[in-house]
């Protein structure tokens, strides 16, 4: 299927198929309108992966009768008429997949659920292009315009854009934590996904950008103060002394950019390590353990990954770390032979010299089902994180059976989320399990820098990591 295609990709900001945006001028895909491309080379190059979508959406287009047409029609903002472009998208996904005859990819699915949407009216081009057949709309007004700034957020007509672009541009995003606007968050989003798309187009093994630091400390040194609990008070001074960048670089990324695209992998690793600390404040006697023992429950993309070798560089006096991974889907990323055994994993030389170790046990089966499994040989770690779960949303039943367990058999966790919405349904959750919480849903000052743009609406962000669910240790 290749490399998935960045936002400024498929909101018509970039090319659809080498992910250009600079110095490059776009031309729409002339059946479905949906892509964009820099020359005809790039289109011919995409047109076997883009073709089935392509002719999905120019039948969708041939009949309006099945679009939902319906849209805001107030001169206030459409802040809750999510539902209803949730609705279309999904209407369209399902229209397309029964004209394809097989389910969409996420190629397919991501040009549907980041359509661009006017900020007022939550019309698409597709919208317009209907209406402006019909007659209801003027010729060549049957296109959306792009803030001039951010070139993310869209609007029908200049009257639509007088009237939403001071919101648009000055209010403060409440799903921001740098207190951004949907300008200012949008134009950072545009930055770090033509950072992501080089990075992968020049990275022959694919994958996201990651930095793993090759530093480790003399002495554990606290994440719960508030003068030093941010990315760039943290990690900034380091991060540019060994990625080698201060200010622009070379490449005409600034350190900054790619500081937010490091926080990504990096969150799991801050947040375990701050949540150990706040379950253990005022006790310091969980840094200084011979083996230091977390399970991770389902969120594996990262797995493998030497940022978990940071928990060990910042805990200079544990020996070995011991890491578990469950999930019904670690059998995507594990040999079955590996199931269930245990495997010592590769060391900076730094930690080799010292002798310490990083070992990694994967299973197959959810969380709860592996403490069933483990019986009386089960040990309680000294954290249990359940990273993004979505469980207010996907596998409730499952979740909530791991929720009810892990309150039972007290063990210190933490659950996070993408986003506000998810944190509190979580949280209400581990709440009816009886959960003694130490922290209830807030902001995860460790979540990810690299803000999301909210699938089907025209407002919203969301975050790896982004919110803290609940931090609990036992039964109130």
């Amino acid at each position: 299927m290749g490399i998935v295609p960045p936002v400024i990709a498929n909101s018509h900001q970039a090319c659809y198929h080498c992910f250009k945006s600079r110095n490059v001028k776009l031309q729409r895909c002339s059946r479905c309108h949906r892509t964009a491309y820099c020359s005809s080379e790039c289109q011919k190059a995409n047109w076997k992966s883009h073709k089935g979508i392509c002719n999905a959406l120019s039948t969708l287009g041939k009949e309006p009768s099945q679009l939902l047409l319906a849209h805001n029609t107030s001169k206030s903002l459409p802040l809750g008429l999510e539902d209803l472009t949730k609705r279309d998208t999904v209407q369209k996904l399902q229209l397309c997949e029964r004209i394809l005859s097989r389910e969409t990819n996420v190629l397919e699915r991501n040009l549907l659920c980041w359509e661009p949407r006017c900020l007022l009216c939550i019309r698409t081009d597709q919208t317009l292009r209907i209406q402006e057949k019909a007659g209801a709309l003027k010729p060549a007004g049957a296109r959306l315009t792009p803030c001039p700034t951010c070139r993310l957020s869209f609007t029908c007509s200049p009257e639509h854009w007088n009237l939403v672009k001071d919101f648009h541009s000055s209010t403060p995003c409440p799903d921001s934590p740098f207190g951004l606007s949907q300008c200012q968050t949008n134009s950072l989003i545009f930055a770090d996904s033509e950072f992501e798309a080089a990075h992968q187009q020049a990275n022959t093994q694919g994958g996201p950008f990651q930095w793993a630091p090759k530093r480790t400390v003399e002495r554990w040194s606290s994440l719960l103060d508030p003068e030093r609990s941010t990315w760039e008070t943290e990690f900034g001074e380091l991060f540019e002394r060994e990625m080698g960048v201060s200010g622009p670089s070379t490449d005409s990324v600034d350190a900054k950019t790619k500081l937010r695209a490091a926080s990504e992998g990096l969150s799991m690793i801050v947040t375990i390590l701050w949540a150990l600390e706040k379950l253990n404040e005022g006790d310091e006697a969980w840094t200084q353990k011979e083996i230091l023992e977390i399970h991770v429950s389902r969120s594996l993309s990262l797995f493998d990954s030497m940022v978990f070798e940071e928990i060990l560089h910042r805990l200079p006096e544990v020996k070995t770390l011991k890491l578990v991974f469950c999930g019904p889907e670690v059998e995507m990323y594990v040999p079955p032979y590996r199931l269930g055994r245990t495997v010592e994993k590769h060391l900076c030389p730094s930690c080799r010299r010292s002798g310490r170790k990083r070992v990694y046990t994967h299973y197959a089966e959810t969380y709860h089902d592996f403490i069933s499994a483990q019986g009386p040989k089960y040990v309680v770690p000294d954290l249990a994180v359940a990273f993004n779960t979505g469980a207010s949303q996907d596998d409730v039943d499952s979740w909530r059976e791991t929720m009810d367990m892990l309150v039972d058999r007290e063990v210190p966790s933490v659950f996070t989320a993408y986003h506000k919405e998810e944190a509190l349904e979580e949280q209400e959750y581990l709440s009816e399990a009886g959960a003694r919480f130490v922290m209830e849903a807030k902001i995860n000052p460790w979540g990810s820098m690299l803000m999301k743009i909210e699938p089907y609406n025209v407002y919203g962000y969301f975050a790896t990591n982004g919110w803290i669910a609940g931090m609990f240790k036992g039964r109130r």
